[in-house]
């Protein structure tokens, strides 16, 4: 049994199409982040190098979904998002989760 057999069932039973859009990355995209700014975390790259970008939870009657992981991390350089944070001049984006926010690193001025 593997960390998300509970996730690959899950995908196999709904009966929704689109309920979950997985889409392939290549190992390169992630290890170019990972030259710039050290390891990922384990748990990000073990999901991503299974399922990918993923758009999970799809909300009844709209186009949105709840769960966003992004695939490869965008890299945001002072912007908005990274300039919330105290010192951080760059924000790892990793996914996005309604009603919560963003998900990510935040690279404190070289760091």
């Amino acid at each position: 049994m593997t960390r998300f057999d509970w996730l690959r069932k899950e995908v196999e039973v709904v009966p929704r199409k689109k309920f979950f859009v997985f889409e392939p990355v290549s190992s390169v995209e992630l290890e170019h982040v990972e030259k710039s700014f050290g390891p990922l975390p384990r748990d990000y790259k073990e999901f991503v190098e299974e399922f990918g970008k993923a758009k999970m939870f799809l909300a009844p009657r709209t186009p949105l979904y709840l769960l966003e992981v992004i695939a490869p991390p965008r890299i945001l350089r002072n912007s908005s998002e990274a300039g919330r944070r105290e010192n951080c001049a760059t924000f790892i984006k990793l996914g996005y989760y309604v009603n919560t926010g963003s998900v990510g690193l935040a690279w404190l001025n070289g760091q």
